[in-house]
């Protein structure tokens, strides 16, 4: 599914620029561009149904967006959300090593 999806996440955030500081947002448009999902469902429906849909997960979107990210350096986030980011990382790895 991450091939699959590789190009759909790649035209997203070159044609968005927003996505790519927000991965709610990117899978929402994810969600609505490529599996019809409106915006007229609530969030408890789309969840309750996500295989009937069809739908790739969260993670699934999170981690190909970063690997369109490493390979393409124009589409990366800004620099505040990568701190951020690290900053979570680093604070997730201290709590596993735990």
């Amino acid at each position: 599914m991450l091939k699959q999806m590789k190009p759909q996440i790649e035209y997203l955030l070159r044609k968005h620029p927003c996505l790519r500081d927000d991965d709610f947002l990117l899978i929402g448009m994810v969600y609505h561009t490529y599996y019809g999902i409106g915006y007229d469902k609530s969030f408890l429906d789309v969840m309750k149904h996500h295989k009937e849909y069809g739908l790739p997960s969260f993670e699934t979107i999170r981690r190909t967006r970063q690997k369109v990210q490493e390979e393409n350096p124009s589409l990366e986030s800004s620099k505040a959300k990568k701190k951020e980011r690290q900053i979570a990382f680093n604070e997730f790895y201290q709590f596993a090593k735990s």
